[in-house]
């Protein structure tokens, strides 16, 4: 099956039966996804990228679920991803970044429908910035060109809003870098399993 091949990484499954054209998997996610300055994409890259700090095992996206990753621990994560350059920025950098759905409906796959309310789903929310504004050096897998910021869900709750933007954010939550991301959610997840008592 498709969905088969793509947790196996089948890079070569491509188009097969009666007149069927060349193509595979790899070259669709080329044509559809590698641009990762694109919006869309650059917040799944962040996603996976912070799973991939973490030490995350997540053979599959699911882009309905309530939260985008959870811990082994059972920690709900939600990541938010914004950058300075935009692909339709052309000459000019972001001069203000604002992170959207911060309280959002979640869908459940038994009943096939949404809540009605919005809620904040997370216990913590991982903000990642891609701060390089030269377009010929903006690279996402760099992450010296990245910065994060880490609120807890009683934190993002006292917003009380949809979107927080940057300025806001920098008053909250320390800025970090990747190499420190990793021992900083660590200890909120000890923190968060004590308080809740599951540990």
């Amino acid at each position: 099956m498709l969905e088969d091949a793509l947790r196996s990484a089948d890079e070569h499954r491509g188009f097969h039966g009666a007149g069927a054209p060349t193509g595979t998997i790899t070259d669709f996610w080329r044509w559809a996804y590698s641009d990762l300055m694109s919006n869309t994409t650059r917040g799944v890259f962040a996603e996976w990228m912070v799973a991939r700090l973490l030490g995350l095992s997540t053979p599959q996206r699911f882009e309905w679920d309530a939260c985008d990753l959870v811990t082994p621990e059972g920690v709900r994560i939600e990541v938010k991803c914004g950058a300075y350059r935009q692909r339709w920025h052309t000459h000019h950098p972001s001069s203000r970044i604002v992170f959207s759905g911060l309280r959002a409906r979640t869908w459940s796959a038994d009943t096939g429908i949404f809540t009605s309310k919005r809620s904040f789903n997370a216990d913590l929310y991982v903000f990642c910035v891609q701060t390089e504004t030269d377009m010929a050096r903006w690279d996402a897998f760099d992450l010296d060109q990245w910065r994060f910021y880490l609120l807890r869900r009683d934190e993002v709750m006292k917003l009380n809003q949809d979107s927080v933007g940057l300025v806001t954010l920098r008053r909250l939550a320390e800025e970090r870098e990747a190499i420190v991301l990793r021992a900083r959610i660590n200890r909120e997840i000890v923190n968060i399993k004590y308080k809740s008592g599951k540990q």
